[in-house]
């Protein structure tokens, strides 16, 4: 399973037209209290945001905080995995609508 590359696309119109801008993902370091696991055979970015946020389109904060560059969701087995805590969550959020502000 890939990322749609479509989905990374801020779609804005002016006067008349569509303009599609890339979306520009906020920085993620790791901090004291995130969680750092190894990635099991069933392990993917999406279920691991879906497991630890609830929601399964968080996958590209753990993708961030890693560094993963791929479109793939399956990272490699035996990886350490950096899990920002959901406690960051609204911080990490209002850093992606600022860096996309129009």
């Amino acid at each position: 399973m890939t990322i749609n590359r479509y989905r990374d696309i801020n779609i804005r119109k002016e006067e008349n037209k569509i303009i599609y801008q890339s979306i520009i993902y906020p920085k993620i370091t790791q901090e004291v209290d995130d969680t750092v696991i190894t990635v099991g055979v069933t392990d993917r970015l999406d279920l691991l945001a879906y497991d630890y946020y609830g929601d399964s389109t968080l996958y590209w904060i753990i993708s961030r905080a890693n560094d993963i560059v791929t479109n793939d969701l399956f990272p490699e087995i035996g990886t350490q995995l950096i899990i920002p805590n959901k406690n960051r969550l609204s911080k990490i959020l209002s850093d992606l609508r600022n860096l996309n502000e129009q």
